[in-house]
């Protein structure tokens, strides 16, 4: 009985490929987070310099 359980571990651990469909649909979820992630933290740091120029701009010309 254990001998058998054994040999079909291992002939299931054969079969299965190192990087399975599973594995590679997890990276790509990975990475299109990552990707969402850098994506919302450029907008945010381009919207802020961009606050930041129209308040400059406010104050230069304020001063003028």
């Amino acid at each position: 009985m254990r001998k058998s359980e054994d040999d079909r571990i291992k002939l299931h651990r054969r079969a299965t490929p190192l990087f399975s469909f599973e594995m590679i649909h997890r990276i790509i979820r990975m990475l299109i987070f990552g990707l969402l992630l850098i994506i919302s933290y450029a907008i945010g740091f381009v919207l802020s310099l961009f606050i930041y120029l129209i308040l400059f701009l406010c104050r230069v010309l304020y001063l003028i």
